[in-house]
């Protein structure tokens, strides 16, 4: 009798499990699918609903509303695509490539994931010769970074050379997609095991094996490179990067980018205190810079000098902004502006009144070359005050009277500025 009862309450408890098969991965998955699909389905409902009621909206689609919008349509599509994938496998990767896309945008990127990682090995199966097959391969590019982490580099690396060795599409736009793989795969890749310097350094290899080590295709690639051998402390690499980058051919399209890679060379040098290389570039930099030069590379110049500020290699930073201040012109005084004026405070700092008043010169003469230079009467002033500091009271009277005369002609307020001189003359004195 207790055995019987005991087999009942046995047969009783485990009912369920012997009447069930268990459930397949794949079954589970579709069925995970399904009941996600049902929420996107229902949040979209209702929120239009709410679209739909004038008293409770404004009748504006905000930005999470839309992405749930394009997460249902993705998922429709995908629904569609899948049934006839063998009779059109192109359709089918567009679609797992949108799917993957509206769910990185709603933040599901474990599904992103799944579904791009589908979609590359449905392109692997593609025939490789078809007419649209660069339609379908760009379409990849924009999503590859949310590729499994486990996955990402080799697929990354062979599709690149599938792109390299067919040379179709927009390259530049292909160049854009570089800085924005590395941020998906930083959502894909919860572990760190993404590596930043070997993806850049592998598109370098590629791209360079492609084209030749001095297309200038790789001007870019080769900057995101050295920045990254950088922070990882890589110096010698970061080097390499850094004068492959300098000897790069110019291009006709982005000339400026061979005058820029120079510059930043010299600012590789003086970032890690090699002063001796830096100054070695000098004679070739300094025939660089003229009226003409675009701000980009003004820009690169400023940036330089700050540095040689920072290291205190005073006399660097101002034989570059003394050069700056000679070619003249709004865009190049309006970079280098700031830099001077930080030479001019660690001048008077240190007391280098003479060396101070030098550059103040410069940089008033380098205003007169330019339309319209907003700290005109500020450099006046400041000279005059170091004219004053330095007993040369005539020339530094005459300069406070212009600069006087100018701002009353621009209705602004004297009495301030007329104190500060009066505090300064007082200071002086003493």
């Amino acid at each position: 009798m207790t055995i019987s009862v005991t087999c009942g309450l046995l047969t009783t408890a485990n009912i369920s499990s012997i009447a069930k098969p268990a459930e397949s991965m794949q079954e589970k998955e579709e069925r995970e699918r399904i009941e996600r699909r049902g929420k996107v389905e229902k949040a979209r409902r209702e929120i239009e609903n709410h679209l739909r009621n004038p008293e409770r909206s404004d009748g504006k689609v905000d930005y999470q509303t839309q992405m749930i919008n394009e997460l249902a349509v993705a998922e429709i599509n995908y629904d569609a695509a899948k049934k006839s994938r063998d009779k059109n496998r192109s359709g089918y990767i567009i679609a797992l490539c949108e799917l993957a896309n509206a769910n990185f945008a709603n933040k599901e990127y474990a599904q992103a994931s799944k579904y791009m990682s589908e979609a590359y090995s449905q392109y692997e199966l593609l025939d490789k010769n078809c007419a649209e097959e660069s339609t379908y391969r760009n379409k990849l590019w924009q999503t590859i970074g949310m590729l499994p982490t486990n996955e990402f580099q080799p697929r990354f690396e062979k599709l690149y050379r599938i792109t390299e060795g067919k040379r179709a599409g927009d390259q530049q736009e292909l160049i854009e997609h570089f800085s924005s793989i590395p941020n998906m795969q930083e959502h894909i890749d919860l572990d760190g095991h993404f590596d930043k310097m070997k993806f850049f350094k592998s598109a370098v290899e590629i791209r360079a094996a492609a084209r030749g080590q001095n297309d200038p295709s790789l001007y870019r690639l080769l900057d995101e490179y050295g920045r990254e051998c950088e922070l990882h402390n890589d110096l010698a690499d970061a080097e390499k990067a850094y004068v492959q980058m300098s000897n790069l051919n110019s291009s006709s399209k982005e000339p400026r980018n061979s005058l820029r890679a120079k510059v930043r060379l010299a600012r590789f040098y003086v970032d890690h205190n090699q002063f001796d290389k830096a100054e070695a570039l000098w004679p070739e930099l300094s025939k660089m810079i003229n009226p003409k030069m675009h701000s980009s590379v003004a820009g690169e110049f400023t940036w330089l000098a700050s540095e040689y500020i920072k290291a205190a290699r005073l006399p660097e930073a101002d034989k570059i902004t003394s050069a700056l201040l000679a070619a003249g012109g709004d865009t190049i005084v309006s970079s280098v502006h700031s830099v001077a004026e930080k030479l001019i405070e660690s001048y008077t700092n240190s007391l280098s009144f003479e060396k101070a008043q030098t550059l103040l010169i410069k940089r008033v003469k380098a205003s007169d070359t330019c339309e319209r230079d907003w700290a005109s009467s500020l450099v006046r002033l400041e000279l005059s005050n170091i004219d004053l500091a330095l007993g040369q009271e005539a020339e530094s009277k005459k300069l406070f009277d212009e600069v006087k005369k100018s701002t009353a002609l621009k209705g602004l307020d004297l009495d301030k500025m007329i104190a500060d001189r009066a505090k300064l003359e007082e200071a002086l004195k003493k």
